[in-house]
């Protein structure tokens, strides 16, 4: 059960970091929370915590004091974001 908990977890943050990539690739800007949650199909507040795991991995920063705050990063993504279904 907790393997699948975790699991479901990774598969989110992979969900939202794919979302990124493909709005940044459309739109040459960052989306809003709401549209990351909008765009995903989650709450807000689960946006939130899997953005910390992101920017805890590097992968994205967030500028403090600033709307649609997320920057892509140059870091390699760390081999539990690999999505192993693609």
């Amino acid at each position: 059960m907790i393997k699948h908990a975790k699991l479901q977890n990774v598969y989110l943050t992979q969900t939202i970091y794919r979302f990124l990539l493909k709005y940044f690739e459309q739109h040459r800007a960052c989306p809003s929370y709401q549209e990351i949650a909008q765009g995903c199909y989650m709450a807000p507040s689960t946006i939130s915590r899997h953005l910390d795991r992101l920017e805890m991995a590097g992968v994205i920063e967030r500028v403090e004091g600033q709307k649609r705050n997320i920057r892509l990063t140059d870091q390699p993504l760390p081999k539990w974001l690999h999505d192993s279904t693609s």
